[in-house]
């Protein structure tokens, strides 16, 4: 009796542990998102002082994932890291970049898990 309440409760711990790691990735992914859109925001900042405007891409059209921003040997060199791609980088999580016709002001979205919420934050 003594070895089945002992196998039982490291079963029981046993699940528990798998729970706490799989909370821990998706909050991982998520705090690389931030940091992402954090480095993207700061750079298109920088990139506004110098040029007055935001990058406009097809008349203000959304670019999936920054690929064209990145692209852009005017745009990259503001940014400390060359690639920037969500870390489970398939639908819905994408980064998107949208600008105004004008460049006036951008709007930079994000989808966050477990949910799948989409957070967009515009230009200061």
């Amino acid at each position: 009796i003594e070895l089945l309440v002992v196998a039982a409760l490291i079963i029981v711990l046993t699940g528990l542990s798998f729970v706490n790691f799989r909370g821990t990735g998706q909050k991982s992914r998520n705090s690389k998102r931030q940091a992402d859109i954090s480095q993207v925001r700061s750079a298109l900042e920088l990139y506004r002082s110098t040029n007055r405007l935001y990058p406009i891409y097809n008349s203000g059209n959304t670019v999936t994932n920054f690929t064209n921003l990145i692209g852009d040997s005017t745009f990259s060199p503001y940014l400390s890291t060359p690639s920037i791609t969500d870390p489970t980088n398939a639908t819905p999580y994408l980064y998107r970049y949208t600008s105004s016709a004008n460049g006036f002001t951008y709007t930079i979205c994000y989808t966050v898990e477990p949910a799948g919420t989409q957070t967009c934050l515009t230009n200061p």
